[in-house]
């Protein structure tokens, strides 16, 4: 998994809606934040080895976030469309995608992810993050 140390972009911060000449339709466009937020997810991602990009896509996204109360697929377009630009395939070639949310301490949010062609490995990835995620919560309750 390639794990970026940035808060996620919500989905609401990420676009701006302007209008246009007809009052009832509006454009989207990236915001300034979505702007600075891809420069630095951009910074973080490492070259994927061993991946055929033309092929379906299995994804695994975990987005650790301080807000239990932050829908968990809020965060996955404008994390998905950054990287898909940068390892330069469609995003329609993803058939499937696991995503887990997880609590964590305010300024210690960050997200994860896995791109692969085997829907074994995708499995496996998050029953792991699930194991891991479950025994750290586990230890902090007996605490």
């Amino acid at each position: 998994m390639i794990k970026v140390p940035i808060k996620p972009l919500s989905f609401n911060l990420a676009w701006r809606a302007v209008p246009t000449k007809n009052p009832k339709v509006s454009k989207n466009i990236k915001s300034r934040e979505y702007r600075q937020y891809e420069k630095d997810v951009l910074w973080f991602l490492s070259p994927i080895k061993g991946v055929d990009f033309t092929l379906p896509l299995y994804v695994v996204y975990v987005f650790h976030l301080s807000s239990p109360m932050a829908d968990w697929d809020n965060f996955i377009k404008a994390f998905q469309d950054i990287i898909s630009a940068k390892y330069g395939f469609n995003d329609c070639k993803i058939i499937a995608g696991l995503v887990l949310k997880t609590k964590e301490r305010k300024g210690h949010e960050s997200s994860e992810f896995l791109i692969t062609n085997s829907f074994e490995e995708a499995m496996e990835t998050i029953r792991s993050c699930h194991r891991i995620h479950c025994a750290v919560v586990t230890e902090r309750v007996i605490k």
